[in-house]
């Protein structure tokens, strides 16, 4: 059996190999790229002229923000 096709590379794992000397040679990139994966996605931010364009309708973006922020007003206070 070749081993260009296995992907089981034994101990020689030549992929792990080179994750490991980036980690060696650039710990700082390392422990940014870290803290960036664990924060998680991004959000995307998108402006009112990309909202119009798609056809979307500014309030039908926010309404859902303003009603969840209503709700927990009228929670902390005991307001119903």
């Amino acid at each position: 059996m070749s081993q260009d096709r296995d992907p089981n590379q034994g101990e020689g794992d030549r992929i792990s190999a080179r994750r490991y000397d980036y980690v060696e040679r650039e710990p700082e990139d390392a422990v940014k790229a870290e803290e960036r994966a664990k924060r998680g996605p991004s959000g995307t931010r998108v402006s009112v002229d990309e909202l119009v364009a798609k056809g979307h309708n500014v309030i039908e973006r926010i309404r859902p923000v303003v009603d969840r922020m209503v709700g927990n007003i009228r929670s902390r206070f005991g307001r119903k």
